[in-house]
């Protein structure tokens, strides 16, 4: 018997060992779910508020890509006659110019594929690539990050007017009763005043 025991034994536990196991976790679960769960809703609450921000900074990011378009423009257009002559290539016509700018904006390898190759005949050509650079790039970006942030500044005043205005009316609430009460109070505190003072009329009469 003690061997048929030992035999199944080992079974067993291998049965009961990943219920053991998953009872374990479940309780290491219930003890972080309600962690788990703040969090959770705080990162929601965020992204809810990122998303608005967003939603509201699109009127004004629709006006800095008109003002990048219409600048982008310009410059194609003088790109492709200054330099459409020496280098058709890349400046040939609008629609060239236009894409060259394009990777010139992304940054992508404009040097050697496009800046050197222009000022082997235009040795000045820096100047117009590094204030169209600085005028896309940079300052039409900085643009774009205060545009977004200005909205979420404004998303995250008016949702805290809000919660402050939703704990007024709360504490509104709370206070009626009190206040009804004290009023009640100041009026039975009047009557008996009045009534002291009759008594006291009565008696000195």
């Amino acid at each position: 018997m003690k061997i048929v025991a030992r035999e199944i034994a080992p079974p067993v536990m291998l049965v009961f060992a990943p219920l053991l196991m998953m009872l374990h976790l479940q309780r290491r679960f219930a003890r972080y779910g309600k962690k788990f769960s703040q969090i959770g809703q705080h990162v929601s609450h965020i992204l809810r508020r990122v998303v608005a921000g967003l939603l509201a900074a699109l009127p004004g990011m629709g006006s800095i890509v008109f003002l990048i378009g219409l600048i982008y423009y310009v410059f194609a257009i003088m790109a492709t006659k200054l330099f459409g002559d020496d280098n058709p290539n890349l400046f040939g016509t609008l629609g060239d110019s236009l894409f060259t700018l394009f990777t010139v904006m992304t940054l992508e390898g404009w040097t050697n594929d496009v800046a050197k190759p222009v000022m082997q005949n235009h040795p000045y050509a820096w100047v117009f690539f590094v204030v169209y650079i600085v005028i896309t790039t940079f300052m039409v970006l900085n643009l774009f990050i205060g545009v977004v942030v200005n909205a979420m500044q404004e998303e995250a005043s008016k949702e805290i007017a809000g919660e402050r205005e939703v704990e007024r009316e709360i504490i509104q609430e709370e206070a009626a009763p009190i206040l009804a009460e004290v009023k009640s109070l100041r009026t039975e505190v009047a009557e008996l005043r009045d009534e002291l003072a009759g008594r006291r009329a009565k008696t000195g009469g």
